[in-house]
């Protein structure tokens, strides 16, 4: 296949991707506790022209990116009281919370 419809290929993939985790994101902003996610990318192949290696020229050429990972955001969110009994809320960020079964002690 010529490499730069490749890279357009691989390009447009990545593009998906990211906008299937943005659309998630939408879908879910009224939910409770939903924690949003971010596209991280990476270069698959990046490579200077006429020069050497570790070299940064402004003649550069690669082979597209790809999405790498997707990063949950745990920073700490609004607070919205529903007004049951077990109304709880961890207001720091990078947080968490262990719920303990009592029956098993699970």
């Amino acid at each position: 296949m010529n490499q730069s419809f490749y890279v357009g290929a691989v390009g447009a993939g990545s593009c998906t991707e990211k906008l299937s985790v943005i659309a998630n994101n939408l879908a879910n902003v009224n939910n409770n506790g939903f924690k949003p996610k971010t596209a991280v990318f990476s270069d698959l192949i990046n490579y200077n022209l006429n020069d050497s290696t570790g070299v940064v020229t402004q003649l550069q050429a690669g082979a597209g990116s790809r999405v790498e990972r997707t990063y949950t955001s745990f920073d700490s969110a609004g607070i919205t009281q529903t007004g049951e009994q077990y109304d709880y809320a961890i207001l720091e960020p990078n947080a968490f919370f262990k719920v303990q079964d009592p029956g098993t002690g699970a």
